[in-house]
């Protein structure tokens, strides 16, 4: 009898510590699941972001990220790539992009998309078809948007400029000209995005904006930095779904304009 009372405590401590090392291995695969589901999201965005900026046209002459009011969100600009045509179209290396969520913002999923749009250009487009000379909108021309990144709940785009200075503000200069264009990406993996609901998103979005300001930028020198601050010490954590911020991540890119 006590040999097998024995037998059966080992057998149950022995289960234990297998449900114990079955819960840890679960966990980690999850934690790694996430990790990648980020970094793949984050980089696609980033990547499509850098060869836009770096054939970018920024000139005093054409329009470049103009204001929407929203401090620096509106990333629209010429670039010499080329854009999405027709089959057979004569496409000149030119195109003007744009990164926007879309007009739909009643699900999770819909406000979390970020697109990239762009209008190509043609041989036998009219001169006018670039607003050469209006510095301030684009006028008719409107790229087409195509989905490019789910679970993308923040962006921001900041500008670096000859004297250091950082600045959610586009101006063209020559005494203090645009050396880097940054983007910094709040990032949400597939399975954490699921838990979620338009109001915490909508919240998040506009806490994370509201900590972007011209004296922040100055003490942090970074938008990720910024937002990595505001969820370690004042982000109420309480009002979101446990676990959430192991499927919170940010990014942060600057792409250097040294050769424009």
């Amino acid at each position: 009898m006590v040999e097998m009372l024995t037998a059966i405590a080992v057998l149950s401590l022995l289960i234990v510590m297998l449900a114990q090392i079955t819960g840890l291995v679960s966990n980690a695969w999850i934690n790694g699941q996430r990790d990648v589901n980020n970094f793949t999201k984050a980089r696609a965005m980033l990547n499509l972001f850098t060869n836009d900026i770096q054939a970018g046209l920024f000139r005093s002459d054409l329009c470049a990220f103009p204001s929407d009011g929203s401090g620096g969100s509106l990333i629209k600009f010429y670039t010499q790539r080329l854009g999405i045509a027709p089959s057979g179209s004569t496409t000149r290396e030119l195109s003007l992009v744009q990164y926007a969520y879309g007009s739909d913002q009643s699900t999770v999923a819909a406000m979390s998309t970020l697109q990239r749009g762009d209008l190509y250009f043609t041989w036998s487009d009219t001169p006018n078809a670039v607003t050469f000379g209006n510095t301030s909108d684009f006028g008719s021309n409107t790229p087409t948007a195509r989905d490019a990144a789910s679970g993308i709940v923040d962006y921001r785009v900041v500008f670096v400029y000859a004297d250091g200075s950082l600045s959610t503000t586009y101006t063209v200069s020559t005494s203090n000209p645009l050396r880097a264009i940054g983007l910094t990406l709040a990032v949400v993996d597939d399975r954490t995005l699921k838990m979620l609901n338009t109001t915490q998103v909508q919240t998040l979005r506009s806490a994370l904006d509201n900590t972007v300001t011209a004296s922040s930028l100055t003490s942090w020198r970074s938008v990720k930095a910024i937002w990595e601050n505001y969820t370690d010490t004042t982000m109420n954590w309480k009002t979101y779904p446990a676990g959430f911020g192991a499927g919170l991540k940010i990014f942060e890119l600057y792409v250097n304009l040294n050769n424009h």
